[in-house]
């Protein structure tokens, strides 16, 4: 039966020094006695660790894990998890799409065109490269006879929302080179993806609607260390919007940017939303206290919020404490349930938060 990490947890005691299966009952009958002490004492005298363990209702004293006027996930921690989301994100309506190539003509001037622009709903990210593909092979078949053979030739994706056109595009394909014209074929344009952008400066974003949204605030373990939080000292509270790194004010928006939202730093994103605020992982989850299980006298499970460093402590006595072991962001990341081996003295004690 699982005790949450905010209770104290009487496990077991040391074992018996007689011989043979009466010590080992003995062993388990004790065992059993303290495991269920320990639930009672949970019931009783519940205690919340350290860490985001539960959300704070700012409007009164009392706590809840009531998740409704919050996002129950944040679309981060993977490259699929996130353009997924911008492409099938239906809160503003249909994507609307265009292609556009660049290209040398015959006559050696530079130019380009664009396809009208088309509107579609999406059911992965997958189902929209192969739109966008067909759309792009289409379109270079049309020009083809226009193009100087031997001159590069440079495509375009370009993707907005029908409901929101004065957002910034989530994502955009910006003039990647396919190859000179005589070169090109379908398999050009097949499975594209932005090219990194280490300058952070073309973004693709996934933006997330919070009703009542009052705070936002990124934490990034990036090398340089990136911050980012709304409102700050230098920008007024102003009713029902989030700017997003300067580029503009929407109402009750989250935009995220792709560069830290893929799970390889080590991040932190406070939301606060209708008198409730919450803590989410680079893995999207909404961070919680850790759940422990005894699973044996020599072993208690560990079930974690997915991207949160989370510590595991003994004690004998409940005034002094012992780290048993902590689990690092990385690590909870791709493993958030696992096994930890204890020793403990009589009435050993248990406590676990995650940060």
């Amino acid at each position: 039966m699982p005790i949450s990490a905010a209770m104290w947890q009487t496990v077991f005691g040391s074992p018996g020094s007689r011989p043979g299966q009466l010590a080992e009952a003995q062993r388990e009958r004790k065992f059993m006695k303290i495991y269920w002490l320990s639930l009672v004492l949970g019931i009783l005298f519940p205690l919340c660790g350290k860490g985001q363990e539960v959300l704070t209702n700012t409007s009164t004293t009392t706590t809840t894990v009531v998740t409704n006027s919050l996002p129950a996930s944040l679309p981060i921690g993977s490259t699929n998890q996130f353009y997924n989301w911008i492409v099938t994100n239906q809160v503003f309506g249909r994507c609307v799409l265009s292609v556009t190539l660049n290209y040398t003509t015959t006559n050696g001037y530079s130019t380009w065109r664009q396809t009208p622009t088309w509107y579609k709903y999406y059911d992965s990210f997958s189902q929209f490269q192969d739109d966008m593909s067909s759309a792009s092979v289409t379109f270079f078949q049309k020009l083809r006879g226009q193009m100087d053979s031997q001159a590069n030739v440079y495509v375009t994706w370009i993707l907005s929302y029908e409901d929101s056109l004065s957002l910034p595009w989530p994502f955009w394909i910006n003039g990647l080179n396919v190859g000179p014209a005589d070169s090109v074929t379908a398999e050009s344009f097949k499975g594209l993806m932005p090219e990194p952008d280490h300058a952070r400066a073309n973004h693709q974003l996934a933006i997330v609607s919070v009703k009542d949204l009052r705070q936002f605030s990124v934490q990034v373990n990036s090398i340089p260390p990136y911050s980012y939080s709304w409102p700050d000292s230098t920008t007024a509270q102003t009713t029902n919007v989030y700017p997003e790194d300067g580029t503009g004010f929407w109402p009750d928006l989250i935009v995220l940017n792709d560069w830290y939202s893929f799970g390889q730093y080590k991040a932190r994103f406070t939301v606060g939303a209708n008198g409730l605020t919450g803590t989410y992982t680079q893995s999207g989850d909404l961070l919680r206290a850790p759940i422990t299980e005894v699973i044996s006298p020599s072993m208690v499970r560990m079930t974690m919020t997915r991207g949160s460093d989370t510590t595991l402590q003994e004690s004998s006595d409940i005034m002094t404490w012992k780290t048993v072991r902590v689990v690092g962001w990385d690590e909870s990341s791709t493993n958030a349930v696992i096994d930890v081996p204890v020793y403990p003295a009589d009435h050993a004690f248990f406590r676990a938060w995650s940060e």
